[in-house]
């Protein structure tokens, strides 16, 4: 069996919307691991950040890394913050080929704006919104999103291949994907 292709990014880059695209594309099975730990919670993964803490949610999330650590031909679609936590990058690794989806900050932005309860869920960028106008909200969104990206960009940038998003569509993201570990 091969190994899995595991997708890490910063949030609303569209790991989860081009993991099953890929998954179907390689004939692969999906595993979108902050929907598992929503599942097993019974919240949201914002829900369980913000309810539970970071260390807790983190916690979590490197329990399931070791449980997984067998998996073979999934497609895996990361929370933004899971690799750089603890020896996650190093047990992803072990797991698979790495892809970083990237996007330009104005199109997360504009992602997170079209989408105002996925903000509002999203416990490290969710503050923009207790600005008073749309235009502060993008303001202090844009703000956070680049230093989130840039804190996280170091432990990224270790993938084998990189992915843009910003002007590509799902399908066509993950046909490149799929291109690069042919």
């Amino acid at each position: 069996m091969a190994k899995n292709i595991i997708l890490v990014g910063s949030p609303s880059v569209g790991k989860s919307t081009i993991a099953p695209k890929l998954a179907y594309l390689l004939g692969y099975g999906l595993l979108d691991t902050d929907a598992v730990l929503a599942k097993r919670q019974r919240m949201s993964a914002g829900a369980i950040y913000r309810q539970k803490g970071e260390e807790f949610f983190r916690d979590l999330e490197s329990k399931l890394l070791e449980e997984i650590a067998l998996l073979k031909s999934y497609v895996i679609a990361t929370g933004g913050g899971m690799p750089c936590h603890a020896d996650n990058w190093k047990l992803l690794s072990a797991l698979g080929t790495i892809v970083w989806i990237k996007a330009e900050t104005a199109d997360i932005c504009h992602r997170f704006m079209c989408d105002r309860n996925k903000l509002a869920d999203h416990p490290v960028l969710n503050s923009a919104l207790e600005a008073d106008n749309d235009d502060q909200i993008l303001l202090k969104l844009k703000d956070r999103v680049e230093k989130l990206t840039a804190d996280r960009a170091v432990i990224y940038q270790r993938a084998s291949y990189v992915i843009n998003s910003s002007h590509a569509t799902p399908d066509f993201c993950a046909l490149m994907v799929k291109r690069f570990i042919d």
